[in-house]
């Protein structure tokens, strides 16, 4: 590490050295203004680069939008239009996979490639943006970065880790501000869907000026958006099918898809579901009728029609708030040095639904609740407290009440610098930045399961026959305010018995990113064809991360005095998962880097220009140790109007704090034991970390053609080609699942077995004495993704008749997307659109196309058109035969319809916009994919998402005002 800093410094000292020796031999260009460098607080990088200027000239593939198309076809925020490029739609937003319990279900969590949102790197004008650590990951939130000043995005869709560290595996999202703006600038829209419902405010202003003899530059802005999202899947005719999968995907009985699928073991009301009254619910309250269980699915418990219950309750998008403020100050010092010095804070508020609580629980023929049920039920019911005092009988459930996660997020980022020049063209910069997130999640409705059991086991009053008490509060002083609730009906539970065993769980997640950069930009000599460029630079940062929480996962129910063994020593307290409390830890990273960009040729007859661009970066981590990463490059000009570029670079994404040392989580959870056969009962998972955990390694490769034709000017066309390899991926083995269990038991527990599976015995005894002991879901360097394709990005700007058009097309082919968990299996993910747990849908093929008219010099017109081909519902796993579908193993392809309308005025001395714009113009549906994405469509979530990207809201008009003074 230290050694190749040295090298570094020395060869940036030499390069100084030799900028100095010729400022000597020509001291009037020491003196003369116009041969210093400018020094402005916005230098123009390549984002990708730290010595390129000019984007034509990268080697590495970039796509660059600016705000102002950004939200013409799509009006809403900066981070919801660059979620519609092809490249991103991977990505996580308020309408995808809410309902997850504690994880911030509204977060932005950029995703290139559908490689995952930890191997994106977002960035602030060129710098790291302070992870919002949640009960997941140490993912990062773009909704922390203020947008109203934002002025482009920049995408590098290839590795560069040499330039930036860890994380840049799948490239670089860049949000740039407009560092340069004065003047008053105000925005306020509205919007609706077409059924009325999801009405969005969006308010914000921005202030910017110039003051000391336009030395100095000052801009605020503030601004404040409120989205109510879409709660319940009641919401959407097309949600509230409850739409699911049936059949054995046999040829015979081929998986089809049906509507109102329903537990056919379970009601909103209540079914008993054993015993003499047996497969009798309670529709109504108190009263008992016969249980129409609906037609066979061909998965046990699952139907479709009937009377069973069913998960309606889970959000379709999540719900935001947030006001996102920044600040920036700068002021030349001298002809030569600047200072700079800015602040950001946001404050979001999210709020999500997930599924009900479904208990199961055995209820004693005494409970006092059931004294109304009518004749001739009654009589059983007496008779059986007769014979069998003590007897009980299961009962089924689902709660109907959503269970809400709450999260309230505050973030400030706060840096100061100084940059400047000497010599012809050497720049340095200096900066220290310090930032802080701190993210409140809550989940507003866990079930505390010991005083669940406790008040299910509801009694009379031994010394007061009229009390209906709970029986655990007679013998039990922990349960003594307990409060019995009657389960016998749809709306038989009081509010003071939910608020009894229904409580809000808390945890709070710090934390704080610390980072000192610097870096020196030049050219320390020419070629025959042109001046050599390096960029070398160092970086220092600290990150370190606290929980403080009120719950603790290893707690167990408390069981004294709560009948009908309901509640075992394995219960755990908490329905759901619940973080523990952690001191705090830290991650400190040491990095130096240097990169060249050396001209070989230029106006010659193969080579208009040719170009080499290399980087190395050494990192040294705290936490896994020394790392090199490096990328090389070339760009080649044979002719004026053909650029033909390409890179190989090898990148890595280390491990993070979570994944080091995140408390261990537990939740129960209901699974069968692959190797004896049991079924485990509100079994508690542990969700641990892993401090022994390295870097993945990545191997990545492009290679490109730009074709700018000299004979249709304003036209452009990029092709690229793409192949990313990674290697010892960090992954999530979850040692409950069913095909870790059949893979671990027919390994008899091999390999990384041992890390999930904790078991009394050797794998050979697989008798019921050989139980877990203990399951966890743990992080493990044994997996290697690889994925390829081609992006293609048109521009074609002109004019018609005086009237400009602006056309932009960027496609995107994606056909592989490889998942190697060795012995755990192989999945090919590319054009699948329901992968589970590892990646969000990955359609093959993706685009994104706009068209801009100016009708008259006031008047424009854009139509975006966004949309995706035809996917597999499902991935087949290697070595697996794919299972028969009634249709095919396919999900239609769709397309949307975006139109904005604007109109330009003058007045009072402002420009004034006005706008309409409407999204999903024709109201398309989201496309039928089979539930859930599990390898068995008859397991789906009831009322399933769809495929990642399709758009859940419908039509959504939205209306509004932006000027500028």
């Amino acid at each position: 590490m230290r050694k190749v800093i040295f090298c570094a410094l020395m060869l940036g000292a030499s390069a100084l050295a030799s900028v100095q020796a010729q400022a000597q031999t020509a001291p009037q260009a020491a003196d003369d203004a116009a041969d210093k460098p400018a020094v402005t607080s916005e230098d123009i990088v390549v984002t990708g680069s730290r010595v390129i200027t000019n984007g034509n000239n990268s080697p590495t593939p970039m796509t660059v939008v600016s705000t102002e198309q950004l939200l013409k076809v799509a009006p809403s925020t900066v981070v919801d239009a660059i979620n519609l490029a092809p490249a991103l739609q991977g990505s996580q937003t308020t309408a995808s996979n809410p309902g997850g319990g504690q994880r911030n279900g509204a977060a932005a969590y950029l995703n290139l490639r559908n490689l995952g949102d930890l191997r994106t790197l977002v960035l602030f004008d060129g710098h790291r943006v302070v992870p919002t650590i949640n009960a997941q990951n140490a993912n990062v939130d773009s909704w922390v970065v203020p947008q109203l000043l934002i002025k482009r995005v920049d995408v590098v869709t290839g590795g560069v880790s040499a330039v930036y560290g860890s994380d840049a595996v799948s490239g670089v999202v860049n949000f740039v501000t407009d560092t340069q703006f004065t003047g008053v600038k105000f925005q306020a829209s509205s919007g609706v869907s077409t059924y009325g419902d999801d009405h969005i405010v969006d308010v914000g202003a921005a202030f910017g000026t110039r003051f000391g003899n336009d030395r100095g530059h000052f801009e605020a802005s503030l601004q404040y958006r409120q989205d109510p999202g879409l709660l319940t899947q009641l919401d959407r005719p097309f949600f509230a099918q409850s739409l699911g999968g049936a059949g054995a995907g046999t040829a015979a009985s081929p998986y089809f898809n049906v509507a109102n699928q329903r537990f056919s073991n379970s009601t909103f009301g209540g079914l008993i579901t054993n015993g003499l009254l047996a497969n009798l619910q309670f529709a109504q309250d108190g009263q008992l009728s016969a249980f129409n269980s609906g037609t066979a699915s061909g998965t046990s418990n699952v139907a479709y029609g009937g009377d069973g219950s069913w998960y309606r309750l889970a959000s379709i998008k999540s719900a935001l708030e947030f006001i996102q403020a920044f600040g920036r100050f700068d002021y030349e010092l001298t002809d030569s040095i600047h200072f700079y010095a800015q602040g950001a804070g946001t404050w979001n508020k999210t709020k999500n639904s997930f599924r009900s609580p479904l208990e199961t629980v055995n209820i004693g023929w005494n409970n006092p609740y059931l004294d109304s049920v009518q004749q001739p039920y009654q009589a059983t019911i007496q008779a059986q407290r007769i014979s069998s005092p003590t007897g009980s009988f299961q009962f089924r459930r689902l709660i109907d009440i959503p269970g809400t996660a709450a999260q309230k997020t505050d973030t400030w980022m706060a840096m100061t610098g100084l940059d400047g020049g000497f010599g012809k063209d050497w720049k340095w910069n200096v900066q220290f930045s310090q930032s802080r997130s701190k993210l409140r999640a809550q989940n507003l409705a866990n079930v505390d399961q010991g005083k669940f059991f406790a008040a299910a086991n509801a009694v009379r009053n031994p010394s007061n026959p009229s009390q209906i008490v709970c029986n655990a509060a007679l013998t039990n002083a922990n349960y003594a305010n307990c409060v019995p609730v009657n389960l016998f009906g749809p709306t038989s539970i009081t509010p003071q018995a939910l608020a009894y065993f229904m409580t809000t769980t808390t945890n709070i997640n710090t934390t704080d990113l610390t980072e000192i950069e610097g870096s020196l930009t030049g050219s320390p000599f020419d070629t025959w064809a042109g001046p050599v460029k390096v960029a070398l630079s160092g970086e220092y940062r600290r990150i370190g991360w606290s929980v403080a929480a009120d719950a603790v996962p290893s707690d167990r129910a408390d069981c004294n005095g709560i009948q009908f063994n309901n509640c075992t020593v394995n219960t755990v307290k908490w329905l759901q998962t619940t973080t523990p409390s952690l001191a705090g830890v830290s991650q400190k990273v040491t990095e130096g880097a240097l990169e060249v960009d050396v001209p070989l040729a230029k106006d010659m007859a193969f080579a208009k220009e040719l170009n080499v661009n290399g980087a190395i970066r050494q990192t040294h981590y705290s936490t896994t140790g020394d790392v090199t990463t490096w990328k090389v490059g070339a760009t080649w000009r044979p002719v004026a109007d053909l650029l033909l570029r390409g890179t190989h670079s090898r990148d890595i994404r280390a491990p993070n704090v979570f994944e080091l040392y995140s408390p261990t989580s537990v939740a129960p959870s209901n699974f069968t034991d692959g190797l004896t056969g049991a079924s485990l009962q509100n079994f508690g998972v542990g969700t641990v970390s892993n401090p022994n955990l390295t870097p993945e390694r990545s191997n990545s490769w492009t290679a490109g053609i730009v074709y700018t034709p000299s004979y249709v000017p304003g036209l452009s066309v990029s092709v690229d080609f793409y192949s990313i390899k990674i290697s010892n991926a960090i992954v999530l083995i979850q040692g409950n699942t069913a095909a870790i269990q059949t893979a671990c038991a027919a390994s008899l527990g091999a390999g990384a077995c041992q890390d999930v599976i904790v078991r009394p015995n050797a794998w050979t005894d697989k008798t019921t004495a050989n139980n877990p002991t203990a399951v966890y879901q743990k992080f493990l360097n044994i997996a290697s993704f690889s994925t390829r394709g081609v992006d293609v990005e048109a521009n074609y700007k002109t004019e018609i008749a005086d009237h400009g058009l602006n056309l932009r097309a960027l496609l995107s082919w994606q056909p592989k997307l490889t998942y190697d968990q060795g012995q755990f299996g192989v999945v090919d993910f590319g054009n699948v659109a329901t992968a589970g747990t590892l990646t969000p849908a990955s359609p093959g093929f993706k685009y994104t196309a706009i068209a801009s008219f100016d009708i008259t010099d006031q008047i424009n017109l854009t139509w975006m058109q966004r949309g995706r081909g035809a996917m597999k519902a499902f991935a087949v796993p290697a070595g697996t035969t794919e299972k028969e579908f009634v249709g095919g193993n396919r999900v239609a392809p769709v397309t949307y319809s975006n139109v904005t309308l604007t109109f330009d005025v003058k007045h009072g001395g402002g420009d004034f916009q006005f706008y309409a714009n409407v999204q999903n113009l024709f109201n398309q549906q989201p496309k039928v994919t089979y539930a859930g994405g599990n390898a068995n469509p008859g397991l789906g979530l009831f009322g399933f998402f769809p495929a990642n990207g399709d758009d859940v809201v419908g039509r959504y008009f939205t209306a509004g005002v932006r000027a500028k003074f």
